[in-house]
């Protein structure tokens, strides 16, 4: 069952808006001193500078969904149409991350947000998978009797024969997303690959000489232009 954030994604500009867009090591250092104190405001504030910091990754995030494959098994990826609901399980997973995270510097930080949205991808992956599994695994319950061929037998042959086709999809796949890659302008395509390898906004811009509000554009126009090559 998909965990619900505190805001859906039609909130997200607002939250991460004008307001919000202070110096990240600020939001940083008020989690730092706030989560294990005992003060009750302070770990307030601590609170709602994670909340913040969390807030300002939305595109960073949602491209590490968009772009992941599981490992070793290039096919299984997040569909286009749960990209968000698999984004906001991975934003209500960082969110839960406070109390156990001991960074001390935005780096720790974008790479433990890295891996949780990636740890949650997978999760979504074995959940889809297991399901899968037991819906073959029932149709055993409608056989007729014993000693009969059972129904997931037919149904693992089913598939079993498919197995040329699929690995043939996935290497189409694979293809498809290369070319929407490569049909992006040049700056989308390197501010996209920056991102899938874990590097955050402000990283890139440092890389790429390019300011941070630069950067997340650049980003979002380019999940938007994938985006519309997987709908094509």
């Amino acid at each position: 069952m998909t965990r619900q954030v505190p805001w859906s994604p039609d909130d997200w500009p607002r939250v991460a808006g004008h307001r919000l867009q202070k110096d990240r090591e600020t939001l940083l250092a008020a989690v730092i001193a706030g989560r294990e104190s005992p003060d009750t405001d302070v770990r307030k504030a601590a609170r709602l500078a994670w909340r913040r910091l969390v807030a300002l990754e939305h595109d960073r995030v949602r491209a590490i969904v968009t772009l992941f494959r599981f490992p070793d098994r290039p096919g299984v990826r997040i569909p286009p149409e749960h990209v968000d609901d698999v984004s906001q399980e991975a934003f209500a997973r960082i969110l839960e991350m406070l109390d156990g995270f001991r960074g001390m510097k935005h780096q720790q930080l974008s790479a433990a947000i890295a891996t949780a949205t990636r740890f949650t991808c997978m999760d979504w992956c074995r959940r889809e998978l297991s399901r899968e599994r037991r819906e073959v695994a029932s149709l055993d319950s409608a056989g007729d009797g014993a000693g009969a061929l059972g129904a997931s037998d037919v149904e693992i042959g089913r598939r079993s024969s498919l197995e040329h086709d699929d690995q043939l999809a996935a290497r189409q796949e694979l293809e498809s997303l290369a070319g929407a890659l490569r049909d992006l302008p040049s700056q989308q395509r390197e501010v996209v690959r920056l991102t899938a390898v874990g590097y955050d906004s402000e990283e890139i811009a440092s890389l790429l000489g390019l300011s941070r509000v630069n950067v997340n554009q650049l980003r979002s126009r380019a999940l938007r232009r994938i985006k519309e090559h997987d709908d094509g």
